[in-house]
């Protein structure tokens, strides 16, 4: 492997590159989604004002139940509303953060390749075996739906519809291959994410 730089290398399309612990490391920024960044608040805001109905609903339930009442038919299909309602919104919450936030990592050395997520500056990364490892690929994404204005699609190939800038990073040890991280993700930045790997691993 060659000397790399200690210091943050930008690449262009938003890849860096660094020479972290005697690993390379790439960081992909993730994919702003600005339709969904605007949808998202307002969506919030309805299920917000919703489950404060929600829970004081269930709040005056629950009194009138420990004084000696009982609940009505209602409680528990509220009650499952506002769970719901606080799934929806966790989820929301991520997705805010992860495209205001979130990049894709890739760290490479002799002996181990670790790839996942970083989020707030913090990093979900899972870890693989170098050691077997003969290639890393980003492979296209198929299309189960091609339904015009739902999925906008790039190519095809013997009557398969592969998705527009959706990539699987591969890892190929010959006679299996895994994919381990789903990428939303340019092919210039593909490009430029395999020349940085070929010139510091160029048997990969």
């Amino acid at each position: 492997m060659q000397a790399g730089k200690k210091e943050l290398v930008h690449l262009g399309y938003g890849v860096k590159t660094q020479m972290k612990n005697g690993r390379l490391r790439l960081t992909i920024p993730s994919t702003k989604r600005w339709w969904h960044l605007l949808f998202l608040p307002y969506a919030g805001g309805v299920i917000f004002f919703a489950g404060i109905i929600n829970t004081l609903f269930i709040f005056d339930q629950l009194v009138e139940s420990i004084n000696g009442g009982q609940l009505t038919p209602l409680f528990w299909p509220v009650f499952g509303r506002f769970l719901f309602g606080v799934l929806v919104s966790l989820v929301m919450i991520y997705l805010i953060l992860w495209y205001l936030t979130g990049y894709y990592v890739l760290e490479i050395n002799d002996k181990v390749v670790r790839a996942g997520r970083r989020l707030m500056g913090i990093d979900f990364l899972g870890s693989y075996d170098a050691v077997p490892l003969r290639r890393i690929r980003f492979g296209p994404v198929l299309n189960i739906q091609n339904r015009s204005g739902l999925v906008h699609t790039k190519w095809s190939d013997g009557g398969r519809v592969w998705q527009k800038n959706r990539r699987t990073l591969e890892l190929d040890y010959g006679l299996k291959s895994f994919s381990v991280l789903s990428l939303a993700i340019a092919d210039d930045q593909v490009r430029i994410i395999k020349q940085a790997i070929r010139s510091h691993f160029p048997t990969l």
